[in-house]
C-alpha cells in the first residue's frame, strides 16, 4: 500500500482548482496530467550592455539569441548561465530566448545605444533652432502655455529623459515648467520671462546632454 499526494496547477476543467490533492491510499490510481503546462523561463541579468553581460536563466530550455547577427554573440557558461558579448561597436536590440514545445520566453537586451536628438509635436511653441524656443500666446488663465516632445531619432529600445532646471528669470511673471519623460511643457501668466532647462538623454550606453532655453512671449536672446 502506498500513500501520496501531488500539487495541481494549470489543469483543465473540471480539475482546474490549483493546490495540493487529498492524500491517496491506494496501490494505483489514474491521474489526469496536463502535458502542455511547463514552468516558464525567467531571466536575471542587465537590461542593456556596453561590452558584455552574464545572464542566469531559471528553467532554461533551448536557449538562443535572436536578431543578433552582427551585433552580439552568445556563449554558454554552464550552471544555467550564458554570456552575451557585443561585436565591436554594433548597436541594436536582441532577445535572449528560451523555447520548449513551441512556448517562447524572451528577455529584451539593448546593445550599445545611440542618441540623436530631435523634437516634434510643438504646440504653441516656436523653434528658432535646436536650443532656443519661444512660447506663443495661449488661452485661459495661463496666457502663455506651450509643449513639445523630445525624440531620439536613432532610438534602439528604451530611452530615458531626465530634466533639471539650470536657471530662470527672477521675479514676475513666474515661468512654470514640467518635464516628464520626453514631454516638456512651459507656461506663464505673462510675457517676458524665460527658463533654461537641461535634459540628460540615455539610451543603453549612449548619453547626451541637451539644453533648452525657452522664452515666454518674446524672441529669445541668441548668441
Amino acid at each position: 500500500m502506498a500513500r501520496w499526494r501531488f500539487y495541481k496547477e494549470g489543469y483543465p476543467s473540471p480539475y482546474n482548482i490549483n493546490g495540493w490533492t487529498d492524500w491517496i491510499d491506494k496501490m494505483y490510481t489514474p491521474v489526469k496530467l496536463n502535458p502542455n503546462q511547463i514552468p516558464g523561463s525567467t531571466f536575471n541579468g542587465p537590461a542593456s550592455i556596453c561590452d558584455e553581460g552574464n545572464y542566469t536563466i531559471s528553467n532554461p530550455y533551448t536557449v538562443s539569441l535572436e536578431n543578433a547577427s552582427g551585433i552580439e554573440t552568445l556563449t554558454s557558461l554552464g550552471n544555467n548561465q550564458w554570456k552575451v558579448t557585443r561585436i565591436g561597436t554594433a548597436n541594436g536590440v536582441v532577445r535572449l530566448r528560451s523555447i520548449k514545445n513551441g512556448k517562447i520566453f524572451d528577455k529584451e537586451i539593448i546593445i550599445g545605444g545611440s542618441v540623436a536628438t530631435g523634437f516634434d509635436n510643438l504646440i504653441n511653441i516656436q523653434a528658432f533652432d535646436h536650443e532656443y524656443f519661444k512660447v506663443l500666446p495661449g488661452t485661459g488663465n495661463l496666457k502663455y502655455s506651450g509643449s513639445m516632445t523630445i525624440t531620439n531619432l536613432n532610438s534602439t529600445g528604451y530611452t530615458d529623459y531626465s530634466w533639471s532646471l539650470v536657471s530662470k528669470s527672477p521675479g514676475n511673471p513666474i515661468v512654470s515648467w514640467s518635464g516628464a519623460g520626453p514631454n516638456l511643457s512651459v507656461s506663464s501668466k505673462g510675457s517676458g520671462g524665460w527658463v533654461n532647462l537641461k535634459c540628460e538623454i540615455t539610451n543603453g550606453c549612449a548619453q547626451e546632454t541637451r539644453y533648452y532655453k525657452i522664452y515666454v512671449g518674446i524672441d529669445p536672446v541668441m548668441p
